[in-house]
Formats: structure tokens, C-alpha cells, sequence
């Protein structure tokens, strides 16, 4: 099983959270988008297992997000860094040979209203697609915080991730708009909005006076090609979003995101496939 772990650590300088976690699982690569201090994390990890190691930029550019894994060298490498809220990996595997993973930290609501976000969005589906056309593949899934909701028009939209709530849907492959195709993403993300008492509805929360008020959000997400998601692990809630490991708790009592840790959720990707010895 490739196991991949995403936490929006919000500048927070706490790392034991990753050394209790890592050793409940250890997760094959960790990406971790708004990191205090990557050295201060590496060091963690490779407290834990000296196996892991920071996935150092082929070209030293900047990015929104750092990695960090355990994989053996040859198997995994940057593929892609035109987009510094993007990095985009690609892994060997015994069953797909090659998959693309990428992690994603999109632009803030703060500073982004809607129609600049789903302007942006289009950019990113853009840069994915050619990516994907010039791998001569499409089993790519997408980890990370993308600042919307699932049902956000960034999220939706032809133009723009394309991500539907159906699996079914997805298969289909692509929608027609405007006498062009769009490729679907598939979003695991919707079965969040439940009304469980013993589980969070987000994976961050926010309170304002304002007239219009979700509270809890969505915002870290897993969007999936079809051509890789049956080998997504998603059936059960605890599968993607993570509150808490054993005794770990990243969640107040109720249910909120802890802030002395990070005010996001850290979320999981599961998928059953292996990683190729090269």
C-alpha cells in the first residue's frame, strides 16, 4: 500500500505531532504545506525512521509546499515545479507504473475572492492536463488544501478542476462543453457532510459575524482521475480525514481543529498499489 499523508501545519512550530504519528504509520511520502521550520521536521522524521529524508528541488525553487518520504530514490522524483503552489511527483509502481501525485496549496479566501479563485483554478487544470498529455497517462490524484469547499464553482467546473461527487459520473471520462472535453476528477470529499456527532464535518473551522457562515469547511481534499481511484481507500470516514490516532488527539473536545497544532485537519491517501523496487 502507497500511503501519503498532507497537513497544513499553519506556521506552527510543533513537530511531535509528525513523530507520534509516523509511528502509528509510517506514511511513504508527507507533504506539509505552511511549515514553520522543514529542518526542525526532517529531523523529527528521521527520528523515527532514519529512512526518511526532505525531497530536495531539481532546480532549488521555491514552493508553497515541502516533502519529505522514504522511498527509495529511483521510484519517486520532482517532476514538475512551474507552479510554486503545486508540486507534482511521479512514483513507479508495480501495478500503473507510473502514477502522478501531486500536492496542492491554493490561493487563500482571505486575499481571493471566488472569481479569482475559479480564474486560477483554470490556470492549474490547464498545467495538469499538459502535464498529463506529455506522461502519455492520466492516473493522477491531487492532495492538499485547495481554500474551497467541494461544491465551491473552482471546484466544479469544466474549466477548472472538474471534480464530481460520483465515481460513476467520473468513469464517463470527460464532459462536453462548449464542443470541448474536460476530464473528470473524482471527489471523495462529499461523504464529509454528514451529521455525525463523533466525527468532524471539515477539516477546518471558522467563525465570523458575518450574515453568511458555513463554520465547518472543507478545505483539504483528495480530487482523483478515474483511471486511478479504485485503488483509493475511501469507504469509511477515519480513511482520508484524520482527528485523532490512538491516545493522539489533533481535535478539541468539540471536535474542532486544535489550534496548539494546526487549525487544519491533517488528511490521507491510501491507495493500493506498491511501490517498484528500481
Amino acid at each position: 500500500m502507497i500511503s501519503i499523508l498532507f497537513w497544513n501545519k499553519n506556521k506552527n512550530r510543533e513537530t511531535l505531532s509528525f513523530e507520534r504519528i509516523i509511528s502509528h504509520k509510517e506514511y511513504d511520502i508527507i507533504f506539509v504545506a505552511e511549515a514553520f521550520s522543514d529542518l526542525e521536521i526532517e529531523r523529527t522524521l528521521i527520528a523515527a525512521n532514519p529512512l526518511y529524508r526532505k525531497l530536495d528541488s531539481p532546480s532549488n525553487k521555491q514552493n508553497k509546499i515541502v516533502a519529505f518520504t522514504k522511498i527509495n530514490t529511483a521510484a519517486i522524483n520532482i517532476i514538475n515545479e512551474d507552479m510554486d503552489r503545486l508540486l507534482i511527483l511521479s512514483i513507479k509502481t508495480l501495478e500503473l507504473d507510473e502514477i502522478i501525485v501531486c500536492s496542492i496549496h491554493f490561493y487563500d479566501k482571505r486575499n481571493h475572492d471566488s472569481n479569482d479563485q475559479l480564474s486560477l483554478t483554470q490556470d492549474f487544470a490547464l498545467h495538469l492536463n499538459a502535464l498529463e498529455s506529455r506522461r502519455k497517462h492520466f492516473k493522477t490524484l491531487i492532495i492538499g488544501d485547495f481554500n474551497m469547499n467541494p461544491f465551491e464553482s473552482g471546484m466544479i467546473s469544466a474549466k477548472g478542476f472538474n471534480a464530481v461527487n460520483s465515481l460513476s459520473i467520473a468513469k464517463v471520462g470527460a464532459r462536453t462543453y462548449k464542443a470541448k472535453e474536460y476530464k473528470y476528477f473524482f471527489n471523495p470529499m462529499w461523504k464529509y457532510f454528514t451529521n455525525s456527532e463523533q466525527f468532524p464535518l471539515g477539516t477546518y473551522w471558522h467563525s465570523s459575524p458575518q450574515s453568511t457562515e458555513l463554520h465547518w469547511n472543507l478545505l483539504d481534499q483528495i480530487i482523483i482521475r478515474p483511471d486511478l481511484a479504485d485503488y483509493l481507500i475511501h469507504n469509511r470516514l477515519e480513511d482520508i480525514v484524520i482527528h485523532k490516532i490512538d491516545s493522539l488527539n489533533f481535535a478539541t473536545q468539540n471536535l474542532r481543529p486544535d489550534h496548539s497544532v494546526s487549525d487544519h485537519f491533517p488528511i490521507q491517501a491510501l491507495l493500493n498499489l506498491e511501490i517498484k523496487n528500481v
